[in-house]
């Protein structure tokens, strides 16, 4: 990225001396990226080290700049101290300015650098629609969090699927998550105009929707169904269950308590080989429908999986009430009606022609399927990789390849592996035993080298007797 900025990037990093730790190590840590940063940019990129006073002149100007100081505790000298102290980073870029006012935590730090970068760099920012008037989820909603950045390095643009209207300005990508209403015949065919002309659209469909209250669902039809098939993709009407879920918390009328929830899907199944899941840990999936492909050998489209649920997954065909007892007696009474692993999110590329036009050529189709829309609703739980996925396929969808290579780190997810009921007691086994017959083990090591050196000098002291 900094390679190829044809103008130089001035950074001032202003760092009081002596922090008490963490920040005092994270302050080399800054430091040495900036190096890193400088070893790439071929000369673009100089760094100035600014050491702040406590002059109330030196606290103006860098409030000046942007910059927040920040207190610190500490003990100094058998004491308790409270200090200020700056850590924080100014970015200049022709004739632009931006401010990091205070690094709280470095990891992502090289993400904040060069998505600021990014952003001061481009000439015209790209355009994101989000259609809106289906009761769809809001980007506003995004505003606040991981995927706060999307605001940042993109236009959002809140629209509606309509010929009548011209919107004044072309997207670069659209996002239509969980229409609530059914799409008319004018609004496919909009959707159908952008499609053709090369725009990526991401959808994230919801098949059922769920009474948060009741844990009941109804079907509901959006027009979208028959319109992915053609595409490519078909979502069923199931909920995917599985055993690498969420926990939520139930209510009885003594205390609260915790239950496994089998619809609300963690998939740390992702495609690794694709850049817009590659660094992320672990996808939720609230109430997901499978997503399969449509087409058969020989079609000119490819479906490529983004993230899978585990093999502990499954289908119960008609199973529609999702309140945990059910679900649980459900679990005992009656098989799966199929086993997953089930595809949640997937890509479809290739060249096809419309829906509403089959006249019309789509030669470079790029369109995205999520199985569901609480996916990205804030409403429901969910970890930081759920809107940076957002944010990660605004930047594919677009065609920011290298920005892509320095994502945000997400919370990583580690899962327990269950093991089989004989492993378990093997495991179990060693733990209990191994240390202990180790313990003894090498005790009679040592005591057999004892006895064996004891006859040694036995032996040499009656060879020196003989001698004498």
């Amino acid at each position: 990225l900094v390679r190829s900025l044809p103008d130089p990037v001035v950074v001032k990093y202003v760092r009081t001396p002596a922090l008490p730790e963490p920040y005092e190590t994270q302050g080399r840590y800054i430091r040495d990226l900036l190096s890193e940063f400088r070893a790439a940019s071929r000369g673009r990129w100089t760094v100035e080290t600014v050491t702040p006073d406590n002059s109330d002149a030196s606290v103006s100007d860098l409030a000046r700049l942007g910059l927040e100081s920040a207190r610190f505790t500490q003990m100094a000298s058998d004491q308790f101290q409270v200090r200020e102290g700056f850590l924080g980073l100014v970015l200049f870029y022709q004739d632009q300015q931006d401010v990091i006012p205070f690094v709280k935590n470095a990891n992502n730090l090289e993400y904040e650098i060069a998505s600021r970068l990014r952003v001061m760099s481009q000439k015209k920012k790209k355009t994101l629609f989000f259609v809106s008037n289906h009761n769809e989820v809001s980007p506003q909603h995004m505003k606040q969090g991981p995927a706060a950045r999307l605001f940042e390095e993109f236009h959002v643009e809140p629209t509606r699927l309509s010929l009548k209207d011209d919107p004044g300005i072309w997207p670069d990508a659209i996002f239509l998550l969980g229409p609530q209403n059914k799409l008319n015949d004018d609004e496919l065919d909009a959707l159908d105009r952008y499609i053709s002309s090369g725009v990526p659209v991401v959808v994230a469909l919801n098949r059922r929707v769920v009474m948060p209250n009741s844990f009941r669902s109804i079907a509901q039809e959006t027009g979208l169904e028959s319109y992915l098939a053609h595409y490519g993709v078909n979502v069923d009407r199931e909920f995917i269950l599985d055993e690498r879920c969420q926990n939520i918390v139930m209510q009885s009328r003594e205390n609260a308590y915790y239950v496994s929830y089998w619809p609300f899907v963690m998939a740390n199944n992702l495609n690794k080989d694709h850049v817009a899941v590659r660094n992320l840990d672990v996808l939720a999936f609230p109430y997901a429908n499978a997503v399969s492909p449509s087409f058969g050998d020989g079609a000119p489209l490819a479906f490529t999986p983004l993230a899978r649920s585990s093999e502990k997954s499954w289908v119960w065909e008609g199973a529609y009430n999702v309140d945990p007892p059910s679900l649980l007696a459900q679990r005992q009474s009656q098989s799966p009606s199929r086993r997953g692993p089930f595809t949640l999110a997937a890509v479809v590329e290739g060249s096809t022609v419309t829906f509403r036009a089959p006249q019309r050529s789509v030669p470079n189709l790029r369109l995205v399927v999520l199985g569901t829309s609480y996916f990205a609703n804030p409403q429901f739980p969910h970890p930081d990789g759920n809107p940076l996925f957002i944010l990660a396929l605004a930047q594919w969808l677009t065609q920011d390849g290298q920005y892509l290579a320095m994502p945000p780190k997400s919370s990583p997810y580690r899962p327990l592996k269950m093991l089989a009921p004989v492993l378990k007691g093997l495991t179990k086994a060693v733990g209990y035993f191994l240390v202990p017959v180790l313990i003894v083990l090498a005790g009679l090591l040592h005591w057999r080298h004892r006895r064996t050196v004891r006859a040694e000098v036995r032996r040499w002291m009656e060879e020196g007797t003989g001698r004498a």
